[in-house]
This record gives C-alpha cells, sequence and structure tokens, in this order.
C-alpha cells in the first residue's frame, strides 16, 4: 500500500508539472505570435526555402537539358551500334557461305566442264542445288549466282554465262584481277531490275572457273533498320543508298537526296538539312573484305527532337520548382497550428490521467520529441498500472495462502498417534506386516513435514525411496523388486528433498502397473567427472517416441496435466536450483522400460 500511493503522488507531481510547463510554453507561444511569429515565418521561408529551391531549380534545369542532349545524341549512337551488330552479322554470314563456294570443288566442275547436250547441262544442275538451299534456310541472303566464262553453260538465275557486257564490267574486271580477295558493291541486276548489296568474290580453286555474288536481303536491312526509332540508312563507297528505314530511297546517291551527307563522318553530331529541316546525324563505318570495302551507317535525328526534349525539362523542372515551393509555404502555415494542437492533445491527456483515467492513452504517432515526450508517458502510466495489478494479485495470493493454512491446520502429532495406535493394534492382533507399512507410513510423513527448503544427504533421500518401495511391495508383492547401487564417495551428496522419490512412484505407477509378471526398479548413483549421475530405471511397459515426445513438451510447459505434476515439479526444481549445467534425461522403449537420468553438479560450487 506504501509503494503503490509513493509511486501515485509521484505521478501526480509530475503530471502537474508537466502540465504547469506546457501552460508556460503555451502562453510564451501566444506571446511570441502575438509579435508577429506569421512574418517572421514567412520571412524564414523566403530565405531558407524559396532561394534555395530556386537556385536548386535553375540549376537542375540546366543539368536535366544537357543530359536531354547527351541522352539523344547516345540514343543515335546505340542505334548505330545495334544497326551495325546486325549488319556485321549479315555480312560475315555472307562471307562465310563464299568460303564454301570459293573451294567447292563440285562447283568448279559444274562450272568448267565442256557440256555437249542441254540435257548434260540440266543434269548437272540438277544435281547441284546449294545455290538454292541457302537463301531459303538465311533471311540474311536474297540470292546466290555465279557467272562463268564458259559458252556451253545455260543461264537459270543461278548459274550464269559471263557475256562479254558482264566480263567487261568493272566489278567483274576488279573481281578477276583480286584473285579470290572479296569485295562489296551495289550490283544492278538488270534481268530482275533491281539492285542489291552484293558480295563479289572469284572462284578459283585449282582454276579460275567464274565469279561470284552474294547478294544481302534488302528487306532484311530495311527490317533491321526500321526497328529504330531515328531515321537509318546505309550508304556505300560511292555514297549509295543501299539500304533505308524510308525504302524509297534505296539505289539513290546521298548527296541527291541529303546535302552534305557525304562529307559526314565520324561519331559526332552534323548539321545538314533534310526536307527542309535541321537534323543531326551521326556517321559510323562498317569494314569488311579484304579490299577494305567500307559501309556507312547515318543516323538522322531533327534537331526539333532535342529541342523538344529540352522544353520539356524546362518545363518539368519549372513545375517542380513551383509545386515544391507552394507546398513549402502550405506547410510553414500549417506547421504551427499542427505543432500548438499536438501539445494540446497532450496536455489534456495528462489532465486526465492526472485526475485518475489511467486507461487513457496518451500516445501519439511521430517520431519527433512530442512523440517521444508521450510514449515516455504512457510508459510511466503503464509501469503505474502494473504496480496496482501486482498489488492486487499480492493481495489475491495472501487471501490464499491464508485460506491454505487455515485449511491445513491439522494437528501432526493427533495424525501420529492415530497411526501409532493402528500399529500397535495391528501387532496385537497379529498383523506384523500391517503394523510395518503404517510405521514406514508414518516415517515418510513425519519426514515430509520436517523437511525445509535446504538439500538432505543423499543417504536420507534413499531412505525415503526405500520405504516407499517397501509399502508398494505391501500391494504388488513378489512381482516389485528393486535394487540400489550407490557409490560410497555420494552417500552424502547434498540433494533437494523429495527429487527421487516422484521418479520412483512413476516408474512403478505407470512403468510396473500395467506390466504382467514381475519388475525390477533400479536406482543407481555414481561419481562423474565433477558430477553426480542418478539413474532411475524400470523394466516395465515403457514408451511410444510419441509419448516420449508429448513428455518432454510437458515438461518445459507452465501447466502440467494432473498426472505428471510429480516429473514436472522435478524437472523444474532441478533447472532452477542447480542451472544450466545440470541435465535431466529420459529414454524409453515401448515393452523394454523407462530410465531416468539425472546428471547433478555438486552443489553451488563444491568439489568432490
Amino acid at each position: 500500500m506504501l509503494t503503490g500511493s509513493f509511486f501515485a503522488g509521484m505521478y501526480k507531481v509530475n503530471v502537474e508539472m508537466i502540465a504547469v510547463n506546457k501552460d508556460e510554453c503555451r502562453g510564451m507561444g501566444m506571446r511570441k505570435r502575438s509579435f508577429s511569429l506569421r512574418q517572421k515565418l514567412i520571412l524564414s521561408f523566403v530565405l531558407v526555402v524559396v532561394l534555395p529551391v530556386s537556385l536548386v531549380g535553375l540549376t537542375l534545369t540546366r543539368t536535366l537539358r544537357e543530359r536531354a542532349e547527351e541522352q539523344a545524341l547516345q540514343e543515335a549512337l546505340a542505334s548505330i551500334e545495334r544497326v551495325k551488330r546486325h549488319v556485321n552479322g549479315a555480312m560475315r554470314q555472307a562471307m562465310v557461305l563464299s568460303a564454301r563456294f570459293f573451294v567447292d570443288r563440285e562447283l568448279e566442275a559444274v562450272l568448267g566442264r565442256t557440256y555437249s547436250s542441254t540435257w548434260d547441262v540440266v543434269s548437272a544442275y540438277l544435281d547441284y542445288t546449294d545455290f538454292d538451299v541457302y537463301p531459303e534456310i538465311s533471311s540474311e541472303i536474297a540470292m546466290i549466282r555465279t557467272y562463268a566464262p564458259n559458252p556451253t553453260l545455260l543461264d537459270n538465275w543461278r548459274i550464269m554465262r559471263a557475256t562479254d557486257e558482264i566480263t567487261s564490267s568493272e566489278w567483274y574486271q576488279q573481281a578477276v584481277q583480286h584473285r579470290g580477295k572479296i569485295s562489296w558493291r551495289y550490283l544492278w541486276f538488270p534481268e530482275l531490275e533491281k539492285g542489291y548489296f552484293s558480295l563479289v568474290r572469284q572462284i578459283t580453286g585449282i582454276n579460275p572457273v567464274g565469279v561470284l555474288t552474294i547478294s544481302l536481303n534488302p528487306e532484311y536491312l530495311s527490317s533491321i533498320l526500321a526497328q529504330e526509332s531515328f531515321e537509318t540508312m546505309l550508304l556505300d563507297d560511292e555514297g549509295r543508298i543501299i539500304a533505308s528505314s524510308e525504302r524509297g530511297l534505296v539505289g539513290q546517291l546521298a548527296d541527291e537526296v541529303i546535302g552534305g551527307l557525304t562529307a559526314a563522318n565520324g561519331q559526332q553530331a552534323h548539321h545538314i538539312s533534310y526536307r527542309g529541316r535541321l537534323y543531326h546525324a551521326m556517321v559510323d563505318q562498317i569494314s569488311q573484305g579484304e579490299l577494305g570495302s567500307k559501309l556507312r551507317i547515318v543516323s538522322l535525328f531533327p534537331s526539333e527532337y532535342i529541342m523538344a526534349k529540352t522544353r520539356e525539362v524546362n518545363l518539368s523542372g519549372f513545375l517542380i520548382v513551383g509545386i515544391s515551393l507552394l507546398l513549402s509555404f502550405g506547410l510553414i502555415l500549417v506547421l504551427s497550428r499542427v505543432l500548438t494542437a499536438r501539445l494540446q492533445r497532450l496536455s489534456e491527456g495528462a489532465h486526465r490521467v492526472a485526475a485518475g483515467d489511467l486507461g487513457h492513452s496518451l500516445l501519439m504517432k511521430g517520431s519527433d520529441e512530442i512523440s517521444t515526450l508521450s510514449q515516455d508517458l504512457t510508459k510511466m502510466v503503464q509501469s503505474i498500472q502494473l504496480l496496482y495489478h501486482q498489488k492486487e494479485q499480492l493481495e489475491i495470493g495472501q487471501r490464499e495462502i491464508q485460506f491454505r493454512m487455515l485449511a491445513n491446520q491439522i494437528n501432526p502429532h493427533f495424525l501420529f498417534n492415530v497411526l501409532e495406535t493402528i500399529r500397535m493394534r495391528a501387532l496385537i492382533n497379529g498383523a506384523d506386516e500391517v503394523a510395518e507399512i503404517v510405521h514406514l507410513l508414518g516415517k515418510i510423513l513425519r519426514r515430509n513435514l520436517e523437511l525445509g527448503p535446504s538439500p538432505v544427504p543423499l543417504r536420507e533421500e534413499l531412505d525415503i525411496v526405500q520405504s516407499y518401495l517397501q509399502i508398494q511391495r505391501f500391494r504388488f508383492g513378489d512381482r516389485l523388486q528393486f535394487t540400489f547401487k550407490i557409490e560410497p564417495e555420494v552417500e552424502e551428496f547434498p540433494i533437494l528433498p523429495l527429487l527421487l522419490q516422484p521418479l520412483v512412484e512413476n516408474a512403478v505407477v505407470h512403468g510396473l502397473e500395467g506390466k504382467e509378471g514381475p519388475g525390477v526398479v533400479a536406482l543407481a548413483a555414481e561419481q562423474d567427472d565433477g558430477f553426480v549421475r542418478i539413474r532411475v530405471c524400470d523394466d516395465g511397459v515403457g514408451m511410444q517416441s510419441a509419448q516420449l515426445e508429448k513428455l518432454g513438451k510437458l515438461l518445459s510447459s507452465e501447466a502440467p496435466p494432473p498426472d505428471r505434476i510429480g516429473i514436472h515439479n522435478v524437472f523444474q526444481r532441478i533447472r532452477l536450483y542447480y542451472g544450466e549445467t545440470a541435465k535431466f534425461e529420459v529414454t524409453s522403449r515401448e515393452g523394454m522400460g523407462t530410465e531416468v537420468t539425472l546428471l547433478l553438479p555438486w552443489t553451488r560450487g563444491s568439489s568432490p
């Protein structure tokens, strides 16, 4: 009662002091606001927020504009690299095929043979089908064709006779002069009325037999360029457009379409005029073939694109700055009102708690000083509530103890006198066995009443256990046998009283009672490296693994079932008195029996 009143008084004083301080703070806040606190806050807002945010916004806008220009250039470079990778792959595919045909003896035989009849030519063409296979399985290749100066050949769109017009053409003469070296050029095929970007190479093998052309598929090249967001085109060495995202430009000279494009070179932005608009042009080269044929990739993006991105960035920057300033100004206006409202709420709650309403919550959300103060006050109120609750529980416990003491106020001497009277009557009537049992029971009861919380020697605990087993033999007869194997060195070992009797009782009741035939309870105690190992064994019915697991859970529970109170109390007493160094182990096999092992240290650090 004194403790509860003391804390309640201290709490009331603290709450009153807090309330007074809050009132003083609120009064001071009102005086400050009367001296144009709003004007001071607005001036602070201008100096602390408006100027820094404006400077940051201007710097951010300039940086973002530069980033937008750089991003557009990087997108163009990335587009060129993607196109370059795909085109390089297609050209390498054609070069691999040319190497295949360059050493093809079968092709050399077909082209170099002198045929005597049309059927011989057709038969040779039917047997050689490689020119038809590769365009079908490779989307990069549009057509494979050879030109051979063999007058006995027939034209079949794959193998063509090299006429005087063809052999005198520049590309054919160049291929013959370079003797198998690869070159790339834009070839026009009159019979197809189409032009193709083609690989040109003489087929030599052992003897020169003709010129091979492998034409890239313009649809494939156009599809590569069409995937890019910017207008892209490919130019050959002569400045001719061999592929473009706008397919109508294919075959035309670049300078005729776009002024100054041929002079543009290098991975830098070049300003050119195209369709009456200003464009940025990014140019890169692809070098393939042994003659160093160069293919240029041109990416065009309008200057308006960059300007639009810049305007968009500027607008975004100004919006961000404007919105930030408006939000900041609104927060400044709201902040003072919110701050005083939280303080007022906390003060009112403290008054309610001081008036005795301990259930009122003072907790406020947030992580500022006001929230911390509310959390501390809440913890203080909870501590007071806990003290009151503990006080009530203590009073209830004291009443229960008083009740039990009244209920148990039976004179033990009266009980012993009655037992002695029964024993003497049994002796007079010749019931010696009954007299002995009554004597043992009185001995156990007297010992239990005399025991205190202090440890007793192990031999005294064993004497009680032996008396209990002798009483049980009166019930079980020869079905119950027991043995003791105690080392003399451990007989004086201090052990908690009534620690072994519940274990022996479990062995008899749960182990041997359900067993048919005789059973044995064995108790052994020995030294074990600074510990005393005590084992209580029986050869009774044992336990299944599920029962053993359930027993382990019951030992650590707070409220054991009524039939397991004894062994639960033993486990809890060992854990509380001897600490973590002590061990309590139960092993059992169904039909074989159960063994309980206690490993106890010499009491409170003493040595054997």
